[in-house]
């Protein structure tokens, strides 16, 4: 078809289809409820109405089933979707977004993608502003201190890079992170114990790889205890001073690299320290 007609027939389409927690968010953003996603735990994005067409990796018969209209993917897969990606473009017309692309360059895109570009536009206004206010409204708390992100999973540990929750606590809060930490592209897992060889001013603990079950909420439990009963946790210079968080309780909504989650935790960081401004 041609170039005119294609975008036509997409920006009309009604019935979108995410295949990317991120790429949801970003939908939702907009004011758009995709028509299907992938739907798990991991992310609680209230999707209520929306059709589960998998949870971890879009399930192909499921996919085929709600008949989309659009679908919305990126280009990094495990193995199995990899094998599954070829199938996409013969299911409905299929829009991939860099993954590693910044994320108001992913959200326009989206936007284009949708016919929404003015609704994108606005949002980003109205997010730049809002950012703007948070980081005047907590730095009587933050100026000048550093911030350490943890994340904390079943047995695992990672620090938390300039994307991401990074993202909006490095970059558009303008948080300094610690000495040492260097350039993290997205996260690095780490063994606990280097944890210690870093002194924030303040240690920010969120999921990493939390589902949300009975299972891996003990399992961050006992880590966390681990890491709590080590004598150097009783030396880090947030700990000596009360300056400790947590974003655990709704797995990884904050730490989703979208325009969604990204709002919400501007939200989250002046509820987390209402506290330390009101001293």
């Amino acid at each position: 078809m041609s170039p005119s007609h294609y975008v036509r027939q997409v920006k009309a389409a009604q019935r979108i289809v995410s295949l990317q927690h991120h790429l949801t968010g970003h939908l939702l953003a907009l004011g758009i409820k995709p028509y299907a996603a992938l739907v798990n735990s991991y992310y609680p994005l209230r999707l209520k109405e929306v059709r589960d067409i998998g949870h971890f990796r879009p399930d192909l018969d499921k996919l085929a089933a709600v008949e989309p209209d659009l679908i919305f993917t990126c280009e990094v897969y495990d193995e199995e979707t990899q094998q599954k990606s070829r199938m996409f473009e013969h299911i409905a017309q299929t829009v991939t977004i860099p993954f590693f692309e910044d994320w108001r360059t992913q959200l326009r895109k989206v936007a284009i993608a949708t016919g929404r570009e003015k609704e994108a536009e606005d949002w980003l206004q109205h997010y730049e502003l809002k950012a703007q206010q948070t980081r005047a409204a907590l730095s009587p708390f933050t100026e000048g201190k550093s911030v350490l992100i943890v994340g904390v999973g079943n047995g695992r540990i990672c620090l938390f890079g300039h994307r991401n929750v990074g993202a909006v606590l490095y970059g558009d809060l303008g948080l300094q992170a610690p000495d040492g930490l260097g350039d993290i592209r997205l996260y690095r897992e780490i063994d606990y114990s280097e944890i210690y060889s870093y002194d924030p001013d303040i240690l920010l603990l969120t999921s990493f790889r939390n589902d949300g079950s009975p299972l891996t909420k003990l399992a961050i439990r006992e880590k966390i205890r681990q890491i709590e009963s080590d004598p150097r946790w009783m030396a880090m210079k947030a700990v000596r001073s009360s300056k400790v968080y947590s974003l655990f309780e709704e797995q990884h909504l904050y730490t989703l690299y979208s325009a969604y989650s990204h709002n919400l935790l501007l939200d989250k960081l002046l509820e987390l320290w209402r506290t330390e401004l009101s001293k």
